[in-house]
């Protein structure tokens, strides 16, 4: 099915070229104005945390007096504990999970003095887009304006927000952090946002609708991100008191490069798993044995929160500013597996690899962390410490991270490695204690965040960071064109080659000229390149009923490069598993058995809309417009 002549003619083309260029021009410009910003001072986090859901409570819960936190018509004052300084702050709230708005009465930011009480002068109203108040859409974040105050590193800051609503009258789960080892103080009822002495009414040591807080440096290196389970969420150290591991390698870092050292924006949520989502405290007591299809099955985002895997882009990805990355997980995937043959180490190691390869796509350096000791834990069996120690092999001697931080080596008990070492056990004998999340610390090089990021390869002093809407996402609006010649594999001619030069580009370029002309049918994506290097021309699929010609194709943009795979590095996608191939024969089978009965079950090309992005250079409807 073709394109609507009065869309594709060349006059309607002309336009939109016309519009794509001004639409470019417009980013150009605006792109080479927030550098020139950068260079002065960009975003990077100083706080970050992992946000799972917290389901509404039922009715029995809240009788029988284990019914989540109640917020209502009260003021919520969060405490959080920086990692680098910056001369204005603004904060990222959440309402991720959410099923409904959340309404937000007001906010305020300050230093904290003591306990409840806020540093005299340094409170700061927040505001979004200039109003004290907002909503937050269900499954969106808000980003608050900037505000002028001088965030000391390794500084505690307090976080005002106001819920007019009531918590236990809404069936919409809240956004919240559950082990935030940091007292909350929630008030009596009422708007008392930036009151210097909070009128308390009970606390709890968990963080609601809060995602991050950013800093304006002009000096910060970049950030790195920490995503693990409670190991690194810090459960067992001491409350108020910031002894997690990763606290402790921010205050290293301090010391040792002062107002040039990175952020470290902690992600880590307890019961986190890197193949699995939540399972609850029903898994641990289930010993790993996987829910039946008739079972209740537990909210995937609560409680434990959903997989690394899933959850990698928004928590680590997204993160301003960084540059870095450490995962320290999987202790999880192989203890509340307990007995189960799943995972298999095979499993845990694609799963690491999948992360590993995002985080190269992006340009960041990542580390792994040898999986620490867990005999004597209620997760603990030989079949899973079997995996632990094979897994622990591979990541020191062939897993594609950048480097490894031997975690385990610093807390086992030299005289039973399988233990943790007494004073640094807090008594469940899989966490650590304040000295033991110290001593993990200590582990790491610090010279490992000496090294530029895999793509940085601006000069020095052009750091940028991309464009962002109002609530934190990047922004992508504008005209955009994929017309790449870059085939998505990498053919078999060019082998391990993963770029051509540039005499070899001009003649592939000649080449795929020969093999079109605007009466021979269309070469969409790779047909192309494939074509120009075995010296063939394009012939039509089917002479009797007449097919897209090249009339309909953009011109192609070729480069060097040999393929958009650029890991594996034999720029090839990796053969499927044994059981995506079979579900992607009996997919194949259905459609053949079940033909399209209405327009509704044609595939979306079919109906000349666009799949979506990315597009990959299939050379056809190559020209789209992103809204946000």
């Amino acid at each position: 099915m073709r394109s609507h002549p009065t869309w594709n003619g060349p006059l309607a083309g002309r336009r939109l070229v016309a519009r794509a260029a001004v639409a470019l021009l417009v980013a150009l410009l605006a792109a080479a104005a927030a550098v020139a910003e950068a260079q002065e001072a960009r975003w990077i986090g100083t706080w970050a945390t992992g946000p799972v859901s917290l389901p509404a409570p039922e009715e029995s819960s809240a009788a029988q007096g284990n019914a989540p936190p109640r917020i209502a018509d009260q003021t919520v004052r969060q405490v959080v504990h920086t990692s680098i300084g910056g001369s204005q702050v603004r904060v990222l709230f959440s309402n991720q999970y959410g099923t409904e708005p959340l309404e937000i009465g007001g906010a305020h930011i300050a230093l904290r003095d003591a306990g409840a009480a806020i540093a005299g002068g340094s409170g700061r109203r927040l505001t979004f887009d200039g109003e004290p108040t907002a909503a937050i859409e269900r499954g969106a974040t808000l980003l608050s304006d900037p505000v002028d105050l001088a965030v000391p590193p390794l500084s505690d800051l307090a976080i005002d927000l106001y819920l007019p609503g009531d918590t236990w009258e809404t069936t919409s789960p809240a956004t919240t952090h559950g082990t935030g080892l940091s007292t909350t103080y929630l008030s009596a009822p009422g708007d008392h946002t930036g009151a210097a002495e909070l009128p308390v009414d009970s606390t709890v040591l968990s963080w609601f609708f809060l995602s991050r807080v950013e800093v304006a440096t002009r000096t910060a290196r970049g950030a790195i991100v920490t995503i693990g389970d409670s190991i690194t969420d810090g459960t067992a150290s001491t409350p108020d008191t910031n002894s997690r591991w990763p606290d402790f390698l921010a205050a290293r870092l301090v010391a040792a490069y002062g107002e040039t050292a990175p952020g470290v924006l902690n992600v880590g949520i307890g019961g986190n798993r890197v193949l699995s989502h939540n399972g609850g405290m029903e898994t641990i007591l289930r010993r790993g044995r996987p829910f039946g299809p008739d079972e209740r099955q537990p909210d995937p985002d609560a409680f434990f929160g959903p997989s690394a895997l899933s959850r990698f882009d928004r928590d680590v990805l997204l993160q301003p500013g960084v540059t870095h990355v450490i995962v320290l997980e999987s202790i999880n995937d192989v203890g509340f597996a307990f007995d189960n043959a799943w995972p298999a180490v095979e499993d845990l190691i694609a799963g690491h690899t999948a992360l590993v390869q995002r985080a190269h796509a992006r340009g960041l350096r990542i580390y792994g962390g040898i999986l620490t000791p867990f005999e004597g834990a209620i997760t603990f069996s030989e079949t899973g410490e079997a995996k632990r120690q094979a897994f622990n092999a591979w990541l020191r001697t062939e897993s594609p991270y950048d480097a490894v931080i031997d975690f385990d080596a610093a807390i086992r008990d030299p005289d039973h490695p399988r233990r943790i070492l007494p004073a640094y056990d807090p008594g469940d004998a899989i966490h650590g204690n304040d000295a033991g999340y110290r001593a993990m610390a200590e582990a790491v090089d610090l010279a490992l965040f000496d090294a530029r990021p895999v793509a940085a390869a601006a000069p020095a002093g052009a750091a940028w960071s991309p464009p962002r809407t109002a609530d934190g996402h990047p922004d992508l609006q504008g005209v955009w064109a994929n017309n790449n010649a870059t085939p998505l594999e990498r053919p078999a001619e060019w082998a391990d080659r993963a770029r051509l030069s540039d005499e070899e580009l001009a003649a592939l370029e000649a080449a795929a000229a020969e093999a079109t002309d605007p009466g021979r049918d269309a070469l969409f994506g790779d047909q192309l390149v494939l074509a120009a290097i075995a010296g063939e021309q394009a012939t039509s699929y089917d002479p009797a009923t007449g097919n897209y010609n090249q009339f309909w194709i953009v011109e192609r943009d070729f480069n060097n490069r040999t393929s958009l795979v650029v890991d594996p590095p034999n720029g090839r996608i990796s053969a499927l598993a044994p059981a995506a191939e079979r579900l992607m024969a009996a997919r194949a089978a259905y459609r053949a058995a079940h033909p399209a009965d209405t327009w509704e079950d044609v595939p979306l090309q079919e109906r000349c809309i666009t799949y979506g992005v990315p597009r990959l250079g299939a050379g056809y409807n190559s020209y789209y417009q992103i809204f946000q």
